[in-house]
């Protein structure tokens, strides 16, 4: 609270602060002024999610390299016990061996890894072991193993202090608005005339840049009106066949039509029906679309306007606790811009770390500037966000 009381002045200057991620210096990260405001009420020191943990990369999957097994180990002046541990051999060089059965036991490990009460000691006449449990797990976990108790007790506190920190390495999120995603290689268009139920008529004779086609946009329905105009000419791809073409005052070709005709009098009644049914009647659509392929990809059902995603991992401590998680929630809602709308989530490691790559590569790109390969990932990015 005394850190965020400290920084109070400056949030609110820069409250309307986006993030600049044209910035070259990586040391200090220009986050925006939400992301900022966020960090200090939610006491989070990390600028990024660390995501390298040492199993499969995309599966997840937890694969044994030594068998886990239930052995029985006789307490000195005790009960004999079921414990699940390796062979002695995994133990040597002060190792420390958790059972992670699947993702669920992995999300234990933050949730209880860190609290002393998770781990005893007992002696088993020959060495001092390190017994884990917590409500995950059906039997205590040997995780370690020494001949003097000082050894083990000592490997707890590193334990806890090593999970400590992961949770906290672990306790970034991500800010995404959508707006920056939207497409920006959109350097080849084209004009298309439809029907008002959709119905391609005319399309563009040629690519064009977007002010040019915006200007014959503009004056097209009164062109349209003239018939003279329109010429009636054969199909470059069918010489038996023919095309309508428009010109513009200055004679040049601007149109083709999306149909062929097997003679010259069907072209010139298809003129005369376009004319009285469409151009007169104003039942015409005028469209400018691009050209470039990776546009072409980019999904009508995204919005690019006033909307933000905010995205947090699920397996640190403090993200796994409801009441905190409904904390962050109403965070975003007292300090988000009124006409923001944000979507807020909580994913899995695979799912975050596909994001981490994407997201460091968009930001790689846009620092850059590298118009040629950003729109390729920022569609990377938008399919994620609607997947998830």
């Amino acid at each position: 609270k005394i850190n965020y009381l400290k920084n109070i002045s400056k949030l609110g200057n820069e409250r309307n602060k986006a993030e600049d991620f044209l910035s070259k210096d990586d040391n200090q990260p220009y986050s925006s002024g939400l992301e900022n405001r966020m960090k200090l009420l939610l006491d989070i020191k990390e600028n990024k999610v660390v995501t390298k943990y040492n199993f499969d990369q995309y599966n997840v999957e937890f694969k044994e390299k030594y068998i886990w097994s239930t052995v029985d180990v006789k307490i000195k002046d005790g009960p004999t016990i079921k414990v699940l541990g390796l062979p002695d051999y995994c133990y040597k060089n002060d190792k420390v061996n958790f059972y992670l059965k699947n993702y669920t036991f992995f999300k234990d490990l933050f949730l209880n890894a860190k609290n002393e009460k998770s781990y005893k000691i007992i002696n088993n006449e020959s060495n001092h072991i390190v017994l884990y449990n917590s409500s995950e797990i059906i039997q205590p976990v040997k995780i370690f193993q020494s001949e003097k108790k000082v050894d083990c007790e000592k490997k707890i506190e590193e334990i806890i202090l090593k999970i400590k920190d992961l949770n906290i390495q672990s306790e970034g999120f991500y800010l995404i608005e959508n707006i920056l995603l939207r497409p920006l290689n959109t350097d080849k268009f084209s004009l298309s005339v439809y029907t008002n139920n959709g119905k391609l008529i005319f399309k563009s004779f040629k690519i064009n840049d977007f002010i040019e086609l915006s200007e014959m946009r503009d004056g097209l329905t009164d062109l349209l009106k003239d018939r003279s105009n329109y010429s009636i000419q054969k199909s470059s791809k069918d010489s038996n066949k023919f095309v309508i073409s428009v010109f513009d005052v200055m004679d040049n070709k601007i149109l083709i039509s999306d149909e062929n005709f097997n003679t010259k009098i069907e072209a010139k009644k298809k003129i005369e029906k376009i004319i009285q049914n469409y151009v007169i009647k104003s039942n015409l659509k005028i469209e400018i679309n691009t050209k470039s392929s990776s546009i072409n990809n980019f999904p009508d059902n995204f919005n690019y306007s006033n909307e933000i995603h905010i995205i947090f991992p699920e397996w640190p401590s403090r993200f796994q606790n409801i009441e905190f998680k409904k904390y962050i929630r109403e965070i975003i809602d007292n300090y988000i811009p009124a006409n923001i709308k944000f979507n807020l989530h909580f994913l899995n490691y695979k799912n975050i770390r596909e994001l981490s790559e994407f997201f460091s590569e968009w930001k790689e790109l846009k620092k850059k500037n590298d118009t040629s390969k950003i729109d390729i990932v920022s569609l990377k990015l938008i399919q994620f966000l609607l997947s998830i």
